[in-house]
């Protein structure tokens, strides 16, 4: 092999291998003729969407009464962005479990920063000071990709179980009801010991970290995260976000991790958060997404309690935000997200040309 060869195909090799990890590209090629680079306002006419369609389901989410926004969003141009019940583009919305899809989405920038090493460091090294009094064994054992996968092993009833007293300490001494990543149990205190991983890790608070390398990026300006007692920002719920918000978060996926020019996410991380981890079971979940498919369509989403969503479906280049009332009850709240999933697989999807 010839000397230059060598080195060409060294250079090729450390390239690829700093693709996800150590100092980030922010002037990467992540735009192409079919696909604009950050959101901005178009047409349903100029994105091929049939009007008729998408009119009935702003009629059906008026009428609903409760859903109080719904924007589609196609190659990057928004081409409907419809308010009710009084709301408007710059109200922040409670985006409840949304949250959720954010702290996984800071894990994996923390990852690629060297901030964690990978999915597979463990919770107690994290928190060695709350594993003192650990005595069973099985929790030593639980790791980052078990809390983004929601296999951490804890015995949580998440209609039931809160977090108390020292959230961090009182996530860490819940039971045990399984190996970890051996079963599905939603758990929003996972989230939580995300969110102070994070803070652990980059030695920085996980709003001031996020704003760093998420929401500025994304011109994102933050009204309200809460946090817990200890000054923890809440990994489970608690972050509030305006519809175009959501949207380029959903957008930032569909495009291959950059915005703007700026490479913000790996997109390795986003092919693994989108990948189903929980493999022989009716549950299909990624790193704190879920995922559907629908008339051949892969669908990832985001889904918040009452009817938070952000759908993202690559196929179409299409990215759909619902927000509705947060404050309802369970039934109601279901209702709610099955309108959601029935308006965009019947009404938008369809006109999707």
């Amino acid at each position: 092999m010839k000397p230059g060869f060598i080195l060409i195909f060294v250079l090729a090799m450390i390239s690829a291998m700093s693709a996800c990890s150590g100092t980030i590209d922010e002037t990467c090629d992540c735009s192409s003729p079919e696909i604009k680079d950050s959101i901005t306002v178009s047409s349903m006419a100029e994105e091929n969407i049939d009007s008729v369609l998408i009119n009935e389901a702003v009629r059906r989410a008026q009428e609903s009464g409760i859903i109080n926004c719904l924007m589609v969003v196609r190659n990057g141009g928004i081409v409907l962005e419809n308010y009710f019940i009084g709301k408007s583009a710059g109200d922040s919305f409670s985006i409840r479990s949304v949250t959720k899809s954010v702290i996984g989405t800071l894990i994996g920038i923390a990852i690629r920063n060297d901030n964690i090493k990978d999915e597979g460091q463990k919770l107690k090294d994290y928190f060695p000071e709350y594993f003192e009094t650990v005595s069973d064994p099985l929790k030593n054992n639980i790791t980052i990709r078990h809390l983004l996968t929601m296999t951490s092993g804890f015995q949580w009833n998440e209609a039931a179980d809160r977090l108390y007293g020292n959230y961090m300490e009182s996530a860490i001494s819940t039971p045990m009801s399984d190996v970890p990543g051996e079963m599905f149990n939603y758990n929003s205190s996972g989230p939580h010991l995300l969110s102070g991983i994070i803070t652990k890790s980059t030695k920085r608070s996980t709003l001031d970290f996020a704003n760093a390398y998420l929401f500025d990026p994304l011109a994102i300006t933050i009204k309200r995260w809460d946090v817990d007692p200890q000054g923890y920002y809440l990994g489970g719920t608690g972050l509030f976000l305006t519809a175009r918000d959501m949207a380029k978060i959903g957008f930032l996926y569909l495009n291959g991790g950059c915005y703007a020019g700026r490479n913000i996410i790996c997109e390795k991380w986003i092919n693994d958060a989108w990948s189903d981890h929980i493999p022989d079971t009716s549950v299909d979940y990624g790193y704190l997404w879920w995922l559907m498919e629908s008339g051949g369509h892969k669908i990832a989403y985001a889904f918040g309690y009452g009817g938070q969503m952000i759908y993202v479906i690559k196929d179409l280049q299409l990215v759909v935000v619902f927000t509705a009332d947060p404050n309802v009850n369970a039934q109601t709240a279901q209702d709610t997200r099955n309108l959601e999933d029935d308006i965009l697989i019947s009404n938008i999807i369809p006109a999707v040309h």
